[in-house]
């Protein structure tokens, strides 16, 4: 059994409805597409992930991990050699 739930969108949401004209244009079920983003959302799993979340991401799981760089460019250790010994 299928249980049916309308939605309606408001003129402003113009572009909610053009993305999910897309979605189905390109072969996708909305159906599926927006139990996909209910299920993610029940599960606390975002959407969209912008770079700067998965920056913050990164270093909270590094957090006791201490990154040393050094900002001098190394120095290569050799001998001396004069020019007649080159």
């Amino acid at each position: 059994m299928r249980n049916r739930i309308t939605i309606s969108f408001l003129a402003e949401d113009h572009d909610i409805v053009a993305h999910l004209q897309s979605i189905r244009e390109q072969g996708q079920s909305i159906s599926g597409y927006i139990r996909n983003l209910i299920h993610k959302d029940m599960r606390g799993i975002p959407n969209n992930i912008s770079i700067d979340a998965v920056a913050q991401a990164i270093a909270d799981k590094l957090g006791a991990v201490q990154i040393v760089t050094n900002a001098e460019k190394p120095t290569v250790q050799s001998e001396q050699v004069d020019f007649d010994e080159k």
